[in-house]
């Protein structure tokens, strides 16, 4: 048996044995070294795209119930952050032009003083929504400029009409 060959076999047998000291190894790289190890991972993400998602379905296919109580938990516990994500999902299948983000959508309900322009009703008592001033269906930007804080009922009501309320 060649030098290297030994040395190879004395590597894999020492970790082997010593499962806590190459455990703490790994995590002390992991932590000093993260900018190399973000790289390598695009890389070999880059190089083995369709083992990756291969591996990611397998998995997803053997957590179904983790997966539904990590999203029912999400859901509940981050309700602006998934109507956001969800406003953005349609946004881009729409291929409108824009976006903005939940500090803005803040701002605005902040700079109509969280009340409805419509019907003046004021939060808490309504839920104020995102209401699209020129609607997506019909060319309109999912930029803030475009964006109007409406309570569900007026925004029902206003449908896919044009109307900037002050």
């Amino acid at each position: 048996m060649s030098l290297v060959k030994r040395i190879k076999e004395y590597r894999k047998k020492w970790k082997q044995n010593n499962p806590k000291k190459v455990k703490k190894y790994n995590k002390t790289y992991r932590d000093k070294n993260p900018e190399k190890l973000e790289e390598y991972n695009k890389k070999y993400y880059q190089n083995n795209k369709d083992k990756e998602n291969e591996r990611s379905q397998k998995w997803r296919e053997r957590n179904v119930d983790k997966i539904k109580v990590y999203d029912r938990e999400r859901r509940k516990n981050n309700p602006e952050k998934v109507r956001a994500d969800s406003r953005k999902r349609r946004v881009l299948k729409m291929n409108c032009e824009g976006t903005h983000i939940i500090g803005e959508w803040e701002l605005l309900k902040k700079q109509y003083g969280h009340k409805c322009p419509c019907c003046g009703k004021l939060e808490p008592e309504i839920k104020l929504e995102e209401d699209h001033i020129i609607p997506l269906i019909k060319g309109g930007s999912d930029y803030i400029e475009n964006i109007q804080p409406l309570c569900r009922s007026c925004n029902a009501k206003k449908h896919t009409k044009i109307i900037k309320y002050f």
